[in-house]
């Protein structure tokens, strides 16, 4: 074996002994973010605001809600009280039904009645799944809060979910205020390990096929990236010099841009519309830097190759480069954005999380998403100029349909089939829980995120692939 074999050789095995290092350390943090998390998630669902109280219930009366639960077990039901017995001995009964079958009864005294509400636990927690469930409630001289409309802020909507309020039998309108908590069983972390592992075994297998091959992917792909580094480089800093040229404030508007927006929106809608979102600036700045980064690459993207015509004309150069750099120099712009939203969350009190460590892997979701659709709109562009008065209108209509500064809540549930198709209400809702809640999502937002992300980077390449022969003749 001559000298040149031994050192390829051991090159390789470098490169190998690095890829396990990463990856294992890698799958390892991540298990330690996510551990609590995809065990069990917590669930709230809440009530309806108030509307009406009941009329006061008489010895032997029994009411009656019925309700649809989102969760896997129930823990604790909260009644929302009018008028508290003034007998001191009083007591009430909250029975949970399932049909027929009594799951579990509970004796409540004063001792469980406080700031107007009335707290049953559930311990153990019981079951949920498996079909409709009711509480029934009974008890003298106690009238219950009961409403129709879910808040949005200063306005009301109609209550779109299912549920009966019935009092001995007889039907009522509307449904009580009641919050129902409990939490959704996870069992993925017993498979987390042996996906981890062939997932290992199949990269570790590519690598090394790819390694051994003169013109592999990943040697072709090396050399690209030697060979336009320089390139690469000065675009993406004259996109960001660029962009602050002439500015007095210059890079400080990376601050101040989303900064001001949040305070904007965050009057409009805090003082004007009385938006009762917990934390609310915090939602808002979360969602307004996320969406402008994902508007302003994309936006950027679709223009330039034609930006760049005399350029592609002229020289040979991967025209791919041009939509990614702008993908990459608006990601600059996002990664200052984040200094002032930690900066209000400490201001406003929003604990810092181990979850925070899992931002990277959110602008890894958000950067390939938003470079999939700058390659297609890019592409596009270059033979239908159209396009750009187009998604002008798209990205606004995309900004409205989006959760940005308003609650999830409001939602009626027959539109949020079609809101979870939205790739960026999932990106969202991720940045949300792990910024606002604290949490790891659950495993299928990890799901979503990632094929909506690189789903999106792969037909936006094909199709750039595809279409990039035929740029010259429309440039």
């Amino acid at each position: 074996m001559d000298t040149n074999t031994k050192e390829q050789k051991k090159k390789r095995l470098r490169i190998l002994a690095l890829f396990t290092a990463i990856y294992f350390c890698a799958a390892g943090l991540l298990l330690w973010l996510v551990w609590d998390a995809w065990q069990r998630q917590a669930v709230t669902e809440g009530g309806v605001s108030r509307g009406f109280a009941t009329e006061a219930l008489q010895a032997g009366d029994v009411l009656t809600q019925s309700f649809q639960p989102v969760m896997d077990f129930v823990q604790e039901i909260t009644l929302d009280v009018s008028h508290w017995p003034q007998d001191a001995s009083a007591a009430v009964e909250v029975t949970l039904l399932r049909g027929c079958d009594t799951l579990c009864q509970r004796r409540l005294t004063a001792a469980d009645y406080a700031d107007g509400s009335l707290r049953c636990a559930i311990d153990p927690p019981t079951a949920a799944r498996g079909g409709e469930l009711a509480v029934a409630i009974t008890g003298a001289d106690l009238s219950l809060w009961g409403g129709d409309t879910i808040a949005a802020g200063r306005f009301d909507v109609a209550d779109q979910q299912a549920g009966t309020l019935t009092l001995n039998g007889q039907t009522l309108s509307g449904r009580l205020v009641m919050t129902v908590r409990g939490y959704n069983q996870y069992h993925v972390l017993r498979y987390y390990w042996p996906v981890a592992l062939a997932l290992y075994a199949a990269g570790l297998i590519f690598l090394s096929i790819q390694l051994r091959r003169p013109r592999s992917l990943l040697v072709i792909l090396s050399q690209t990236i030697k060979r336009y580094k320089y390139l690469l480089k000065q675009l993406v800093g004259r996109d960001f010099r660029v962009k602050y040229q002439a500015s007095v404030l210059g890079v400080l508007w990376s601050f101040l841009n989303p900064m001001l927006m949040a305070f904007v929106y965050y009057f409009v809608f805090s003082t004007i519309f009385k938006s009762a979102i917990d934390h609310f600036i915090v939602y808002l700045m979360s969602g307004i830097i996320l969406f402008n980064y994902f508007s302003e690459s994309t936006s950027l993207s679709l223009i330039s190759v034609v930006g760049n015509a005399p350029l592609i004309t002229k020289v040979y150069i991967p025209k791919y480069i041009f939509p990614v750099t702008k993908a990459l120099s608006s990601a600059i712009n996002l990664a200052i954005s984040f200094i002032p939203l930690f900066a209000l969350m400490l201001f406003t009190g929003v604990p810092f999380h181990k979850s925070l460590l899992l931002i990277p892997l959110l602008l890894f979701f958000l950067v390939g998403f938003a470079t999939g659709v700058g390659l297609i709109l890019s592409a596009m562009y270059v033979f239908f100029r159209d396009v750009g008065f187009l998604w002008s209108v798209l990205i606004s209509i995309w900004n409205f349909l989006t959760p940005i500064f308003y609650p999830v809540s409001i939602i009626p549930d027959k539109y949020m089939p079609f809101y979870q198709l939205n790739p960026m209400y999932q990106i969202l809702s991720f940045a949300r829980s792990i910024i606002l809640n604290g949490v790891s999502p659950a495993p299928q937002a990890y799901l979503f995120c990632l094929l909506w992300s690189m789903g999106t980077l792969a037909i936006g390449l094909a199709v750039y692939y595809k279409s990039q022969d035929k740029f010259c003749l429309y440039l």
